[in-house]
């Protein structure tokens, strides 16, 4: 062990299951040709000239933002403040707000998701998510610390296991006095799930009564929101149920700009805190602001500028609107084609609505092996709890088409 390594870092090496086979991807293609090789391994949006999919409103602004702005520091830590009501009006849009609402500019999604479990939990403390999830969320847990409990995601019904999720955070306060927990919606990775209002209503009712005990914390994770095929206006009706969140409860929204408008690098998100009493998200904004200061200082300007002009000008909103509903679309399609022959040829998946990444069902000892026999058949994909990730927005439909029975068809060989 390095004597100059912190006790606290000893150890914490990163194995990345997505980025690693992604790679591996990428060197197959090289040698035998993109045509030949089904890369589904990231979750970024390719069209269907298997070019990256970008919103051209966003970009073009970003070539005609001058370049100081783009150089230029952020007016402040917590972010810039028509960047800040920006994302709050398109978070919330219409929905009626009977909470106070603060909100702090992050370095992407992951940016808000790790300010949110540091500055809640101490360590040893636990973080509650689902069974099936993103597997950065371990990543952070580890890195501060933090006891990790799993709910599981699906009922006997394949539908939210609201149940499990509230045993789980009332077993957290029970034990520490508060408890984090995330809920991915609408559009899960890995599973493609989104909940419907019944769900998130009793969510929320549950929430209250754990309350009761201590503090509860719910981070909602809307990293695909966009991409819901409800629509931009729809996807956001389920967060009325927040207006009814008692004063020991707290949401937290973990925003990814960089997602929503096709712009990965860019690393701009937001955090954006909901409570009954205004002095819970002020102090929420203070608390936050030290942490951005400490880890990465402000957020890129030039992002920033480029959503908050977009979202004030009604032509270049209307405009990037149409664009991504165009990805939505082609998204929409592939998950459909998949389903549906999933559904024909018997291929076990968990319950997908919309988004983008659909996933098989298996037992979590054959998921390696899965992995691992698709591979020599040029189709990558990434190992998650309980199964394999498809991302059906890094393939086209006439990757698509087919893929379903091939995934079946190497299934039924591992059996023989």
């Amino acid at each position: 062990m390095s004597q100059f390594t912190s006790k606290h870092s000893q150890g914490k090496y990163l194995s990345d299951g997505v980025f690693g086979v992604a790679k591996e991807a990428r060197e197959r293609k090289a040698e035998l040709g993109n045509d030949k090789v089904i890369d589904s391994t990231l979750g970024v949006f390719f069209t269907e000239n298997e070019e990256l999919g970008t919103l051209a409103t966003f970009f073009e602004k970003y070539n005609e933002l001058d370049s100081l702005k783009k150089a230029k520091y952020a007016e402040a830590i917590i972010g810039n403040k028509k960047y800040l009501d920006a994302v709050e009006n398109w978070v919330l849009d219409d929905v009626k707000r009977d909470f106070y609402v603060r909100s702090v500019a992050t370095a992407g999604g992951t940016g808000a998701l790790s300010n949110t479990m540091w500055n809640h939990l101490d360590a040893g403390q636990a973080i509650v998510f689902p069974d099936i999830a993103w597997g950065s969320y371990k990543v952070m847990a580890r890195e501060y610390s933090l006891e990790t409990m799993e709910y599981e995601l699906f009922d006997e019904n394949d539908t939210f296991n609201v149940k499990s999720f509230l045993d789980n955070c009332r077993e957290a306060v029970d034990k520490h006095g508060k408890v984090v927990a995330i809920i991915n919606d609408p559009c899960h990775n890995p599973t493609g799930y989104t909940m419907n209002d019944v769900e998130w209503k009793e969510v929320i009712e549950g929430l209250n009564k754990i309350g009761e005990k201590g503090a509860v914390i719910l981070i909602n994770d809307i990293a695909y929101m966009d991409f819901s095929f409800k629509g931009l206006k729809e996807s956001r009706q389920y967060m009325k149920a927040f207006n009814n969140i008692s004063d020991n409860v707290m949401v937290i929204i973990a925003f990814s700009m960089s997602k929503s408008f096709t712009s990965y690098g860019f690393r701009v998100g937001a955090q954006i805190a909901l409570a009954k009493k205004e002095e819970t998200v002020e102090e929420f904004k203070k608390i936050t602001e030290f942490s951005c200061r400490s880890r990465w200082s402000n957020i890129p300007n030039g992002g920033m500028e480029i959503f908050s002009d977009i979202m004030n000008d009604a032509d270049l909103l209307k405009k990037s609107n149409e664009e991504r509903a165009e990805f939505v679309d082609m998204l929409a399609t592939r998950g459909n084609i998949f389903r549906s022959e999933a559904k024909e040829c018997g291929l076990p998946i968990y319950p997908y609505k919309e988004g983008f990444f659909v996933t098989v069902r298996l037992d979590k000892e054959k998921t390696l092996d899965l992995q691992e026999a698709l591979k020599k058949k040029n189709i990558f994909t990434v190992a998650v709890g309980g199964g394999i990730r498809i991302a059906l927005c890094g393939l086209t439909q006439k990757k698509v088409k087919g893929l379903a029975f091939t995934i079946k068809e190497t299934l039924d060989e591992l059996k023989k």
